[in-house]
Parts: C-alpha cells; structure tokens; sequence
C-alpha cells in the first residue's frame, strides 16, 4: 500500500488588516497620489467627468492587473518600507497572493462603505447641530475611520453610491429628491429612470455591482426602503480581523404590525422586527457612551484639582522650609554673637582682676623688678615703683 502523499508546504501566514489600520491608511494615501490608478480601480463618475470637461476614465486592464499594480505600489510604499520590512518581505516572495488579499480588503470596504453609508439619515435640508444624522456621522466614524476618505472616493459612483447620502449644506433639498425617486420607482419596475444612460450602462457591466450576496435591492423602492432601516441579509466575514456590521441608530416611524387570518378565524400580527426595542437599545448604547465620557470628563477634572492642591502645599511647605532655615540662621548668629561677648566680658574680668592683685603687691612694698622677672609684670623701660606708672605700663 502506497504512503499518502503528505504537503510539507508552509502556509502564508494571513494579512490582520484590522489589527493594523496603518496598512490601510498607507493604501489609501496611494489612492489619493495616484487619481489616475484610483479611477480605473472603482471606474469613474461620468457627472465628474463633464463638469470638469475631461473624457471619462475606463480601467483597460483586468481587476487583477489593476490590483497588482496597487499592490505593487502599497507593499513598496516608503512608509512600509520603513514600518513593516517583515511584510514587504513577504510581499516580494509572493506579489499575486498580496494583491488578491489587498482585492478582498476592498471588496470587504466596499461593503461596509455601502452599509454605513445605508444606515445614514437623509434630512430635509442638511444636517444641523444636534441632528440625529450628524450623531450617526460622529458614531460611523468612530466605528468606520475610513469612510472620509472612502465617501471622497465612491460618494459619487453609482456602483457604490446609487443614492448619494452626505451632510450637505443648508439648502439641498433631500426630501424632494427621494419623493421623486419614489414616483419613478411607481412609475417604472425597473426603478432607474433618474439616472442617465452612462450611469446604467456603467452599473450593468461593473462585474462587482451585483455581487454583494444581495445587498442592492433591484428597485429604488426596495433600496429606499433598506436605506431608511430596512433589514440586510447577515455580512460574512472575510476573515477574522473583520470587524462587526453597525448598528442601526436611526429612528423612523413604526410601521404597523402586518394583519393575518390563521386558521381558525382569529386576526395574528406578526412582530416589528424593527420596533421600538431596537431603537430603544440604540438610545440607551448612545446614552451609556455619554455618561461614560462625562464620568471621565469629571475624573480628569477631579485629577487637575487634586493636583492643583497638592502643588499649592508643595509650595507652602517650600517657604514655611525657607522660613524656619532663616531663623536658625538667626538663632545661630546670636548664639555665636553671646559666646563672644561672654568670652570677652571673662577675658576682661581676668585682667581687671590681674592688675588689682599686681597694685596690691607694688602698693605693700614689692619691687617692681622683682615683678618683672617672676613674669607677673611684663617688661617695660619704667623703672618706678609708682602703681600709676606702672599701670599704664600694664
């Protein structure tokens, strides 16, 4: 009986996108210094187009020759170079395999771009402070950092973006736009009589448009009605560092439960997958994230005035230090200033009593020679007994 043949081959270890978001954000630089490379990648906008008077951009090479040209110039980046060596490494052993895997990278960015993108509120007129829209925005960023950079890049391709949603200013009436979409959707099954006979060509034979495992509706009013909160089927993820589809923060009217007769006669209402409960568990992760910055927000105010106290007794202990250096210093100076005094005053009273004992004896009858050479007297050129004299020898 023959071995089995076993594969000794190593596998590649996998690309942990999520785990490092610089990769990412270095591909993206490409993108933004290489417009040329970034149109032919994801086609051009034909609106674009005419209103900067140029001829509309159309990739000639596959996916894959465009992707392994993208490839080429994000592993050879000089920020990769620089940060990642290991990953370039590995890139020049197997280029096809890194440009395949930065492909899938997209294709998994274009989907979360479009759901994000599917849970933004379109407003009457713009957003404006404190909207519910402009939380969604502020939310979708923290969850989805790329989406500026990839809503600058795709806000305008009807692949990626059939109906535009952005913050627009003051005065873009959105409303009416949707009102119109929904009048042609009545008007026409096939939903698409807003758009211009490039756009449709473009969205026919872009070979990723209806590749998403269902995630365009066919008809503009199934998309409104996915735009406006409706349910999308469940994301797979591509690999492990995929990080979790959004949650749906938008409040919309409740729609009233469907009516159904069972067997038996009685009425049954079927369940709001999308009631209340879901929009209530939004407010209450969006209210928790508030308190949990304000608490933080009072920590660190509490940390400053902590701090601030404690520098304030630093420095009060600093001079009260200075201050009780100071009076010893004092202390010191007088105490070396007695002992001085009282060393003289002794001095004083020893000779004072030195030259009394010495007047005693002139005054009794001794000589002063005699004096002199005992040492009692010190040596002068009087010679006299006479106390006066003698003392001013002294």
């Amino acid at each position: 009986m023959a071995n089995p043949v076993v594969n000794t081959k190593k596998r590649a270890a996998a690309i942990q996108w999520e785990k490092n978001p610089d990769w990412t954000n270095i591909s993206l630089a490409v993108l933004k210094d290489d417009p040329k490379l970034r149109l032919k990648l994801f086609s051009d906008s034909t609106q674009d187009a005419k209103k900067e008077g140029r001829t509309k951009t159309v990739g000639a090479d596959g996916k894959k020759q465009l992707f392994g040209q993208f490839a080429k110039k994000v592993f050879e980046h000089s920020d990769m170079k620089t940060k990642y060596p290991d990953v370039v490494t590995e890139y020049e052993k197997d280029p096809q395999r890194y440009a395949s895997l930065l492909q899938q990278r997209y294709d998994r960015l274009r989907k979360l771009y479009r759901e994000y993108r599917g849970k933004l509120k379109e407003t009457g007129k713009g957003v404006e402070a404190g909207d519910e829209a402009c939380n969604s925005i502020v939310q979708t960023r923290k969850l989805f950092p790329f989406w500026d950079d990839l809503h600058a890049f795709w806000c305008e391709l009807p692949n990626y973006n059939p109906v535009g949603v952005s913050t627009a200013d003051s005065g873009v009436d959105h409303a009416a736009h949707t009102e119109a979409l929904f009048s042609s959707s009545r008007a026409s099954s096939a939903g698409v009589d807003s758009l211009g006979e490039e756009e449709l060509a473009e969205m026919a034979n872009d070979p990723d448009a209806d590749d998403d495992e269902g995630e365009e509706p066919s008809n503009f009013s199934s998309y409104a009605s996915s735009l406006f909160g409706g349910e999308g089927e469940e994301d797979v993820a591509l690999d492990e560092s995929i990080p979790p589809k959004p949650s749906k923060t938008e409040t919309k009217p409740s729609m009233p439960p469907a009516v159904s007769k069972s067997r038996s006669g009685t009425i049954n209402k079927s369940k709001n997958t999308l009631g209340h409960a879901t929009k209530k568990h939004a407010i209450e992760i969006f209210d928790d994230n508030t308190k949990e910055e304000a608490q933080c927000i009072e920590a660190m105010r509490n940390d400053r005035v902590t701090l601030k106290r404690k520098d304030q007794e630093i420095k009060m202990m600093r001079v009260s230090n200075k201050r009780a250096k100071l009076d010893a210093e004092d202390r010191d100076k007088d105490r070396a200033f007695r002992e001085r005094e009282q060393t003289y005053t002794a001095q004083q009273r020893d000779k004072d009593r030195q030259h009394e004992i010495l007047m005693g004896l002139l005054q009794s009858g001794v000589d002063a020679k005699e004096l002199r050479g005992m040492g009692l007297l010190p040596p002068s050129s009087l010679d006299t007994n006479d106390p006066f004299k003698l003392g001013y020898s002294m």
